[in-house]
């Protein structure tokens, strides 16, 4: 029996089987989550003057996207205006509300603690849908508290309230790997509280922060679910092109996903870049 498994396991680890193996995952990987994306660039470069298939030119993605009786353009600048305005002030607060809250978690270790570190995750596992349901129920509902109408500012609150775990739970990791006697050390040689925090602890928990802020505001950026049942008469750029679809106007909605992926891609590579240099 241990000869057979020391046959397959040689099998296994020669060359050309790991290189097999690295292709189909690469391979399925392209196709999975790759491709998707590359074809709705693909498709609005295609669709760009007309239809490729009927040359009718009020098929293609130009006249839909920007001279449509529609007002696609105007109805896009607007959406985009709201969603990058969302999503960074989602990320500032959560990074206000995340920071004392993973340290909370670390630091203090009271009856029940635990509960709360369980709780920070809930709003990970709901689905958006319902979690956007939640807060209008409670805030904006008349059978809730009614303090705020459906629009932007009940959007920025929903927001909040699934995208501050990603904050909390990075703060939270690097946080757990610190030495606490540097904050001390700082304190004993006359730091003040804020200064030890500022000029020992934050440079530590720096690169924790900017990870976390990177997944708050991509996350906040592309959500859909909850923004539709708390969004009102206010606009986002991905309920925008579930508009769009719902409309048939398909090469529009390719653009306009097109753009938001660019964004998205140019934020992340800038908030990697911040984080490479810490």
């Amino acid at each position: 029996m241990s000869k057979a498994v020391r046959r397959i396991d040689a099998i296994l680890s020669s060359k050309p089987v790991k290189l097999l193996g690295y292709s189909l995952v690469f391979l399925v990987l392209t196709l999975v989550v790759f491709a998707p994306i590359f074809y709705v660039f693909y498709y609005t470069w295609r669709w760009w003057n007309y239809s490729p298939y009927t040359y009718d030119v009020t098929a293609g993605v130009q006249y839909q996207f920007f001279y449509s009786p529609q007002n696609v353009y105007e109805r896009f600048i607007e959406s985009l205006i709201n969603s990058l305005l969302i999503a960074a002030s989602v990320t500032l607060i959560d990074i206000g509300v995340g920071i004392p809250i993973g340290f909370f978690l670390v630091r203090r270790k009271l009856p029940g603690i635990t509960v709360l570190d369980t709780l920070t995750n809930v709003p990970l596992i709901i689905p958006s849908s319902a979690l956007g349901f939640a807060v209008y129920l409670l805030w904006g509902s008349p059978k809730g508290f009614s303090l705020i109408q459906p629009g932007l500012w009940l959007i920025m609150l929903t927001h909040v309230v699934f995208t501050s775990p990603y904050v909390i739970r990075s703060v939270y990791a690097q946080l757990l790997n610190y030495d606490v006697s540097l904050e001390e050390a700082a304190r004993v040689l006359g730091a003040s509280p804020l200064k030890a925090f500022t000029t020992v602890t934050l440079p530590v928990i720096k690169p924790g922060i900017i990870s976390g802020a990177i997944l708050a505001f991509t996350r906040s950026l592309g959500e859909t679910g909850a923004t539709l049942v708390v969004m009102g008469p206010a606009r986002t750029v991905p309920v925008l092109v579930v508009d769009l679809v719902e409309q048939q106007l398909w090469p529009a909605a390719a653009l306009a996903s097109s753009i938001l992926m660019l964004i998205s891609f140019i934020f992340t590579i800038t908030f990697n870049y911040l984080s490479a240099r810490t």
